[in-house]
């Protein structure tokens, strides 16, 4: 019997045109290997109807690079992702080096409430063709949550009302938080067991206070996310001068556009109140009613404005609902106002004057 190395038995070699063909199907193999998506989460988490939302979608490149990432397009309940890719080129040594994972946000306009599947394709530069690299049968787009807030509010307000409605299965309401100008009410509606049947339910809150005039935005989250919001305006609170009969208030606007109350700095006099617009150090116009009706029957409005800015002052008998009326246009010095005749003293009720 002949050893293996007995130099009566050869080994069959290749033709040296065959040897480097399994490195060139190997490497040809590396290059093919498409981008594949790993997973598709939402933010927010659970999206709701008619409200925008992202896909997180993660891909591994494999070899190939990332070119880019076209629109969503949907097809009846299909929503559907390429990912445009072309092969990698060549390192250091001319073998093609793979790509990190990358993770991108594709964001999708508003769904109706429904169940649908999401389908992530890889689209190759190089031919045009579409392999389909990820598929998630069932991405739930919820019902919106309802959220009724008063639109104005009279500070400094406590205790605004609000109502959030919705279907759920565990629905839980949480106590409104205050953040700036921005108040956070958080919603969950997790389950710690199988979940029953969802059902309707209604939560009534109250956003807690005091809040100082400003214009706030209502924000109902659902695990960290908003899913709707309201305008909030809490104004500041009317002045009234002489034992509560006369209501002072004043609107104004600015060059830029911007509106807004009158503030009183402090607790009013008996007869007068200063205002501020902007800030509490910078006062703009300084207001009083007196009684002259032993000397003309009239109660007297005198009023002296250090500011430019467009505003309308309305001083209102709260017995006769009898206004005056007083308006400064913007860019104009504000001139002193002292109208003697501003309203009557008598009972006659209703009507409105415009004044200067």
């Amino acid at each position: 019997m002949l050893s293996k190395h007995c130099p009566g038995r050869r080994r069959p070699r290749l033709a040296g045109f065959l040897r480097p063909l399994p490195l060139a199907f190997a490497l040809a193999a590396l290059v093919a290997l498409p981008a594949a998506a790993r997973d598709v989460l939402t933010e927010p988490p659970r999206p709701v109807e008619n409200r925008p939302f992202q896909l997180i979608v993660s891909v591994d490149l494999g070899y190939s690079v990332l070119v880019e990432v076209l629109p969503p397009t949907l097809d009846g309940n299909v929503l559907r992702v390429a990912v445009l890719t072309e092969a990698a080129s060549g390192g250091v040594i001319g073998l093609p080096i793979p790509a990190p994972a990358r993770v991108f946000a594709v964001p999708i306009e508003p769904l109706p409430m429904g169940t649908y599947r999401v389908e992530i394709f890889n689209r190759l530069v190089e031919d045009g063709t579409d392999d389909l690299v990820f598929v998630r049968d069932a991405l739930y787009v919820g019902q919106g949550l309802g959220l009724e807030v008063p639109s104005t509010a009279t500070g400094p307000a406590s205790d605004i009302p609000v109502t959030v409605s919705g279907i759920g299965s565990c629905p839980e309401l949480f106590e409104p938080r205050v953040e700036g100008t921005t108040i956070v009410i958080p919603f969950e509606d997790i389950c710690p067991i199988l979940p029953p049947d969802a059902r309707p339910f209604t939560f009534d809150t109250v956003i807690p206070g005091p809040l100082p005039a400003a214009e706030y935005t209502v924000e109902l989250h659902s695990l960290g996310w908003p899913v709707n919001e309201a305008q909030l305006s809490v104004l500041p609170d009317p002045v009234v001068l002489r034992d509560g009969r006369f209501r002072v208030e004043v609107e104004w606007r600015d060059a830029a556009g911007e509106a807004g109350r009158g503030t009183a700095v402090a607790q009013p006099s008996a007869e007068s109140t200063l205002f501020y617009f902007f800030t509490e150090g910078n006062w703009e116009l300084m207001v009083k009613v007196l009684d002259g009706c032993d000397l003309n029957q009239h109660h007297w409005v005198f009023a002296a404005g250090l500011t430019d800015v467009e505003y309308t002052l309305t001083v209102e008998d709260l017995e006769t609902e009898r206004r005056s009326i007083y308006f400064n246009a913007l860019g104009t010095a504000s001139p002193a106002i002292t109208d003697t005749t501003a309203l009557p003293c008598g009972t006659t009720m209703g009507g409105e004057r415009h004044g200067r």
